[in-house]
């Protein structure tokens, strides 16, 4: 048995639905519902759902720092709500809160005591725009790579140190964007590729900041093989190709881009390093270079 409801869009018209799913959901006859639009199908959902926070509880009272730090990274990218914190020291929360102030955007601590804290995902006017964020990102990886690349051929250390403020960045809005997307109610298997492509764009970013972390703990640099150079600038550029692709995508490009890949590949295997510091160098651009590889099969799964 079905029965005739209308549906919210650019017009209002009939459709029948399962007498089950009405019954249970108290839909009536001249009723109107939410249509999603997933792919090439539809996602039918009563017109006022209620919110649905999803909370969680930890005690750290046993568990290291570190290991608290990382379940907090999992729980604000899983898109938890509220998280309610136990512990016996408050110097156990101190760190907690510090990283939730820098890292975990939109998380804020609305309750605390000696032994509780509870955290909440406070939003403001709405949740951010996501393709804003991941733009964002974008630009901020992309200064990320070309001010370490100028600094570190042009032999200038106190400009790195300058430089990891840009990586805390990328860590925040990555693990933003990454939230945004479990928190989607219409998730579709593009979802995961986009997923993976944020995942991949932060680890580049993490690849820049140890390369310029071996440079601080060496406190000088000496100079560089004009060659070694233009492969930097190489591959700093094949980022910022891709990054053109992403918005201006085709498959033509993205052939172009994997062509240069494995050509830069291969530049950067038969380089041979004459100081501990050009291979230094050397070993975190053959990195980076694979990532962009680790990205085109995504970004392929995301457009096609």
């Amino acid at each position: 048995m079905r029965r005739k409801v209308s549906k919210i869009g650019s017009s209002t018209l009939m459709v029948s639905l399962p007498s089950k799913w009405c019954k249970a959901n108290q839909v009536k006859k001249g009723d109107e519902v939410e249509v999603a639009v997933q792919d090439n199908a539809l996602s039918i959902s009563t017109k006022e759902q209620p919110i649905k926070l999803s909370r969680a509880t930890i005690d750290i009272s046993k568990l290291s720092i570190n290991i608290t730090k990382r379940l907090l990274f999992v729980y604000h990218k899983a898109g938890y709500d509220e998280i309610e914190i136990f512990f016996t020291d408050a110097k156990q929360l101190r760190p907690v809160l510090n990283k939730i102030q820098t890292m975990l955007v939109g998380y804020e601590v609305i309750e605390q005591s000696s032994r509780r804290c509870l955290i909440k995902y406070l939003t403001g006017d709405g949740s951010p725009d996501k393709e804003n964020v991941i733009r964002r990102l974008f630009l901020v990886l992309l200064s990320f790579a070309e001010e370490c690349q100028k600094a570190i051929t042009e032999r200038r250390i106190k400009d790195i140190e300058e430089l990891f403020i840009l990586e805390d960045t990328i860590n925040r809005l990555s693990n933003l964007i990454e939230r945004l997307i479990n928190k989607e109610s219409n998730k579709t298997n593009k979802s995961i590729f986009l997923y993976l492509i944020i995942w991949v764009l932060e680890s580049m970013g993490d690849d820049y900041r140890d390369l310029c972390k071996q440079f601080i703990i060496r406190k000088k640099i000496g100079k560089w093989n004009p060659a070694l150079e233009e492969l930097f600038r190489k591959v700093n550029s094949l980022l910022r190709s891709y990054y053109e692709c992403y918005y201006q995508f085709s498959l033509e490009q993205i052939d172009s881009i994997a062509a240069k890949q494995h050509a830069l590949s291969k530049e950067l295997e038969e380089y041979q390093p004459k100081t501990d510091e050009e291979r230094i160098l050397l070993i975190h651009l053959i990195k980076i270079n694979g990532r962009v590889e680790n990205l085109l099969g995504s970004t392929i799964g995301l457009y096609i």
